[in-house]
C-alpha cells in the first residue's frame, strides 16, 4: 500500500454533508473520494471512472442540442406557414380625385386673343418694388 499524506481542508457544512453522503453511498472513505476528485482535477482523463462520466455528459448535451434544434425547426416552419396579408393597393390620382378636366381650347377666331396668348408674360417688378418705391404700372 502506498504511503499517504494528510491534508487539512476547510469545507462548508453543506459540502461536508455531501461528502459524507457520497462516502456512505459508495462504501468508501471520505479521503478516497477527495483523492479521486483531486486526481480528476489535476490530471483530467487519467483518473479511473471519469471517462464514463464525461461521455454521459457529452451525450446529455447532444440530446439537449438535438431537442433545441427540433424546437427551432418547428418554430421556423410555423412562422413560414403564417400567411402575411398583402399590403393595401396604392390608389392612383384618378381613383382619388377623378379624371382631369380638360382646359377649354382658346378661340382662335380673334387675332388679338391669340396674340395675347402667344406673347410672353410681362416682367414682374414685385421684387423691385420692395427695394425701390416705384409706382405700379
Amino acid at each position: 500500500m502506498a504511503e499517504k499524506g494528510k491534508i487539512t481542508a476547510r469545507l462548508s457544512p453543506t459540502t461536508h454533508t455531501l461528502l459524507q453522503q457520497a462516502a456512505q453511498e459508495r462504501a468508501c472513505s471520505q479521503s478516497d473520494i477527495i483523492e479521486t476528485a483531486l486526481l480528476a482535477f489535476f490530471r483530467p482523463g487519467e483518473a479511473p471512472g471519469t471517462d464514463g462520466l464525461l461521455c454521459a455528459r457529452l451525450l446529455a448535451m447532444a440530446e439537449v442540442l438535438r431537442q433545441s434544434m427540433g424546437l427551432l425547426q418547428h418554430r421556423i416552419t410555423v412562422q413560414e406557414a403564417q400567411v402575411k396579408p398583402e399590403p393595401p393597393p396604392i390608389a392612383t390620382y384618378e381613383q382619388l380625385y377623378g379624371p382631369l378636366d380638360a382646359a377649354p381650347a382658346p378661340d382662335m377666331g380673334d387675332a388679338g386673343e391669340a396674340a395675347a396668348l402667344l406673347s410672353p408674360a410681362p416682367a414682374r417688378r414685385r421684387l423691385r418694388r420692395w427695394f425701390r418705391r416705384e409706382e405700379a404700372p
